[in-house]
């Protein structure tokens, strides 16, 4: 990710807090937070929710690949 902008594709996003803490969302094609995976994704411990945020967009993506809606 690097600090570059990605636009028209579902993807993991890294987000530093103001603690220094480093947490992960998922973003959307227009740059919104997905806000089911990251209402989920913030009750998972450190460490974990990174592996989870990759396994949902691969999941999304998935999703849009067969034609089936999902909710943003």
């Amino acid at each position: 990710m690097a600090g570059r902008l990605v636009i028209g594709d579902v993807r993991v996003r890294q987000v530093v807090r103001g603690d220094g803490r480093r947490t992960y969302t998922v973003v959307l094609p227009g740059g919104e937070v997905h806000r089911a995976a990251d209402g989920f994704l913030r009750t998972r411990e450190g460490g974990t929710d990174r592996v989870y945020a990759y396994l949902l967009v691969d999941h999304l993506r998935w999703l849009e690949f067969v034609g089936s809606l999902w909710r943003r």
